[in-house]
């Protein structure tokens, strides 16, 4: 039964050749091969497919070129009708593997929604991330222009300042002229608030320049009627 080569098996009948010959293909099925039986009659065909047709791992494949030459309840091995015995063996509680299909098909779900919410969630990361970034980009734009705004501000401050205080010296008369006599003068003031709140609400150039010139006809005295 184990020799690799190929070999004969003779004897009269009854003897236990068919037997022998169902033997070896149950071995060999179990092994994963395929075996091809063939015979003379189609007697020894149909005799050795009924006594293995229906074993555990077999596939029994009926050929013939005339099918009504193959016994009636054996017919259910030929190429038209196979797909319904396929289906009867497969269709058994022992052999099914609906439940455990199934229960691949759940845990598979479960693992596509783990993986969906991490996507998800790596997304929604970038997406903060980004706002961040322009959230700080723009904050430090604008601190950058507030403080530029504020030294500037300090700036005109300060010559404003040096502007008022040299306001108190008194500018020279020309020589060369007749001298009048002198009337008491005194500059008009500015109501305290003016300058510095004026100055803070239109920081810039020209108001600056404005506030300069009147200041200068400020502190001209008025001349006297003749």
């Amino acid at each position: 039964m184990r020799t690799p080569h190929a070999y004969f098996i003779q004897g009269p009948p009854g003897t236990g050749k068919t037997t022998v010959i169902c033997e070896i293909i149950r071995q060999l099925t179990a092994r994963g091969e395929r075996v091809l039986l063939l015979a003379p009659m189609h007697v020894a065909v149909d005799e050795a497919l009924r006594r293995v047709g229906h074993a555990d791992g077999v596939l029994a494949l009926r050929a013939s070129y005339d099918d009504s030459k193959v016994r009636e309840e054996l017919r259910r091995y030929t190429k038209s009708r196979l797909t319904a015995e396929f289906i009867r063996k497969a269709r058994t509680p022992q052999t099914a593997r609906s439940g455990r299909w199934r229960a691949e098909a759940a845990e598979l779900r479960g693992e596509r929604e783990l993986v969906s919410a991490a996507i998800a969630a790596d997304q929604e990361r970038a997406r903060v991330e980004q706002s961040s970034a322009v959230v700080r980009r723009d904050r430090a734009d604008m601190r950058a222009r507030y403080e530029a705004a504020f030294a500037q501000a300090a700036r005109d401050i300060e010559e404003a300042a040096r502007a008022l205080a040299g306001s108190g010296t008194s500018s020279p008369r020309p020589s060369g002229r007749r001298r009048r006599p002198a009337r008491r003068w005194r500059p008009r003031r500015r109501p305290a608030q003016t300058l510095v709140q004026r100055l803070l609400a239109t920081v810039g150039a020209g108001e600056l320049h404005r506030l300069r010139a009147e200041d200068a006809l400020a502190r001209v005295p008025p001349r006297g009627r003749c």
